[in-house]
């Protein structure tokens, strides 16, 4: 007995019904999770805007998951009964990162395959291009957040110790060359940083710790 398939696509149409046999005649080639790339096929017509969000969505999830993907937003995908089982989503913004960032996660072999898509209505869930773009930057701090909380939380406490160690270093500067002890207010300032910085880096390796 075969195991049990299931197709997602999107309710406009912009995906063609003709594809739905090629993902899952690489299902049942021994892939885990399909995905329809628009990228690598024929795309009729994509805002700017929402061509450069998707795109940069992909380039993180590569960097995540470690495999290249180019249409990490695609809602055209197929993938096995136990991918849908044992992987859980919990996101409450979209389920289409979180399953191949967990699929990688949990070893399920992933693949991508070339369709062509047609032009689709405006959607609804977009109100304007800046309102695509914020929320597309929010959820893409969310990914970095939630599957690679070191470097997310690193990024920011480096930047603050770093710039707490500049005024330190400044500070340090202006003592040898005029022997000035002043700036009480500067050196609280780089302290303040610096420990700011520290406590922001741990978080970010408590977080990785729970995790995993």
């Amino acid at each position: 007995m075969t195991e049990a398939k299931i197709k997602h696509t999107d309710a406009d149409c912009q995906y063609l019904a003709q594809d739905i046999p090629r993902l899952i005649k690489e299902v049942e080639n021994g892939n885990a999770l399909v995905l329809g790339s628009r990228f690598l096929g024929h795309i009729e017509h994509m805002p700017f805007l929402r061509r450069y969000g998707n795109m940069a969505f992909s380039r993180v999830i590569s960097n995540i998951t470690g495999i290249k993907i180019t249409d990490a937003q695609t809602g055209f995908r197929a993938f096995t009964k136990d991918v849908a089982k044992k992987i859980k989503i919990i996101s409450n913004f979209t389920y289409t990162q979180e399953q191949i960032i967990k699929a990688s996660k949990q070893k399920f072999k992933i693949k991508e395959v070339a369709i062509d898509t047609k032009k689709t209505r405006k959607s609804k869930l977009m109100k304007n291009p800046f309102d695509f773009a914020i929320k597309a930057g929010i959820n893409l701090l969310r990914i970095y957040r939630d599957y690679t909380p070191l470097k997310f939380f690193g990024a920011i406490g480096g930047t603050f110790f770093m710039i707490g160690f500049l005024i330190g270093v400044w500070l340090l500067y202006l003592f040898l060359t005029t022997g000035n002890v002043g700036h009480i207010p500067s050196v609280i300032l780089s302290v303040l940083f610096m420990v700011m910085g520290a406590q922001i880096i741990s978080f970010g390796f408590l977080a990785d710790m729970n995790r995993k």
